[in-house]
């Protein structure tokens, strides 16, 4: 029932990045979606580790068929665990992180074909150390652990717009992205990217506002703002989210679970889209905000508390930057990609 990231005493990662004591951070890969068709998002953002010069090393502790532990993804083949184990190295290799293998649930004595499995996995790790790893994809994904400190302590927020979001809606976009500490963005140490994609920037001072702005609204760089883009600065206002977004709003303080519906179908962003799509959450929310902007291009509706049908996702088109707003978080992956094509 409550949020994972502020009860579990992880609030401080800036700090251990910026660290000199610290080379390398252990944590093991996410318990939300382990199984087969899931993905195997990292504790840490890897990027922002790897920008500070530090190694995420995460361990595959994944719940193989010789495993007794009928939880947490536990699959109940060889073939099966074979690919579960290929899927999370590929993205340790691919992501410059290290991995260790947690030995009750790969033990090769107990099941023979984890054997030659393991020996692949440390040639081709052996040969991967000899190449260029500097991430190339085209989107950056940012989470601000800052502005988990002005949530509520409840889960209803960060289960669809962080947790599901990854398991979801980004690793099945089709292309690759990097994920970051927003700080990190703010004080210009990542490289350009197309497409960036602000998870949870909720809170930002005028200081850290103000550095966002600059770095973002240049070189067509195109944002995708989700629910609640800086409402809170000293105090929370709809003019704050404006200011970064570009977007006026409105909002409703009525706690409900906002549901989004895709309306124009004749944008690029929306052209390819299967006309029956719908995304939001049944998690209580409060405020939900809607756009209320006549220079916004609609493209689609949120639906929540009384009935209510309010303008939910738009497009605003800048000299330098281009700007898209979506009311309810936990963007499916059909949605990301055709915002991606257009970024």
């Amino acid at each position: 029932d409550y949020s994972n990231y502020q009860r579990s005493g992880h609030l401080g990662l800036a700090k251990v990045f910026e660290s000199p004591y610290v080379d390398f951070l252990v944590s093991p890969y996410s318990y939300g979606f382990r199984g087969i068709g899931g993905d195997s998002p990292t504790g840490q953002p890897p990027q922002s580790a790897w920008l500070h010069g530090k190694l995420c090393i995460v361990e595959d502790d994944t719940r193989t068929h010789i495993c007794e532990d009928q939880e947490y993804g536990h699959v109940y083949s060889l073939s099966d665990s074979v690919a579960i184990l290929r899927r999370n190295f590929a993205r340790v290799v691919t992501q410059g992180m290290g991995m260790w293998w947690l030995f009750l649930a790969v033990n090769p004595d107990k099941e023979p074909g984890f054997g030659p499995l393991l020996t692949s996995f440390h040639d081709l790790g052996g040969f991967l150390l000899q190449t260029d790893r500097t991430p190339a994809a085209e989107i950056a994904v940012l989470v601000d652990e800052e502005s988990f400190w002005y949530e509520a302590t409840r889960i209803n927020l960060d289960l669809p717009m962080i947790v599901q979001q990854q398991f979801w809606g980004l690793p099945k976009l089709g292309a690759p992205f990097d994920v970051y500490l927003l700080q990190d963005f703010i004080e210009h140490r990542m490289k350009p990217y197309k497409l960036y994609i602000f998870l949870n920037a909720l809170r930002l001072d005028r200081m850290r506002r103000q550095a966002l702005n600059q770095e973002l609204r240049k070189d067509g760089r195109v944002a995708l703002w989700i629910y609640a883009p800086g409402y809170i600065e000293d105090e929370p206002s709809l003019e704050h989210m404006r200011e970064l977004t570009g977007f006026t709003l409105a909002l409703y303080k009525e706690a409900w679970g906002p549901q989004m519906h895709i309306l124009d179908f004749t944008h690029p962003i929306t052209a390819g889209l299967p006309h029956d799509l719908a995304w939001g959450t049944n998690n209580k929310l409060c405020p939900v905000f809607c756009l209320n902007d006549p220079g916004a291009r609609v493209l689609g509706q949120v639906v929540f508390s009384r009935g209510n049908c309010k303008p939910g996702m738009g497009v605003k088109t800048f000299p330098e930057w281009t700007s898209i707003y979506v009311a309810a978080p936990n963007l499916p992956a059909p949605v990301l990609r055709e915002i991606a094509s257009f970024a």
